[in-house]
């Protein structure tokens, strides 16, 4: 170790998703249940903590029910609640797409959420999105980019949202 500190134990180590876009945008958030919520670009996954696969590659836009390229995701494991939270951007509108899930199996049910980013104009693009969680609130921050013809009027938003309707 480091000035008579031990060096953290490496348990294990596993290869993520490997589809979509270089560089891969990725996201992980292990539970209590001990299920390990995995997300690259376009796509998310569910393994155990050895590193099998329990819920194979599945696209973000299938997963969010829509027909919007999706990107960036983003997932938390909300500690509170004892479950999941994922987030992803569409590529064609402002907005963020938003999951609970109902329970610590990330193989199960979700809630589904579209939120648009108000204020903003619709063909704008919320981007790098970045996420925390209080007892009671997801906090979400994110660049918009305006649209092509709109000017370089690029700014960060912050998203409040209570959680206890998610």
């Amino acid at each position: 170790g480091v000035n008579g500190i031990d060096t953290p134990e490496l348990r294990n180590n596993f290869n993520g998703i490997t589809s979509g876009a270089i560089p891969y945008d990725n996201g992980t958030a292990i539970g209590n249940g001990r299920f390990v919520l995995h997300s690259v670009n376009s796509s998310m996954a569910v393994y155990d903590t050895s590193g099998q696969i329990l819920l194979p590659s599945t696209s973000l836009s299938s997963f969010f029910g829509t027909t919007s390229t999706i990107s960036d995701p983003r997932v938390i494991y909300d500690s509170y609640n004892d479950r999941f939270i994922m987030l992803a951007i569409p590529t064609n509108f402002c907005a963020i797409f938003i999951a609970f899930s109902a329970t610590n199996d990330p193989t199960g049910n979700w809630y589904k959420y579209t939120q648009t980013i108000p204020g903003e104009i619709t063909s704008s693009i919320y981007d790098y999105p970045y996420v925390g969680i209080s007892e009671h609130e997801l906090v979400i921050s994110g660049s918009v980019f305006p649209s092509s013809g709109q000017g370089t009027n690029v700014h960060p938003n912050v998203l409040q949202i209570a959680k206890k309707e998610g």
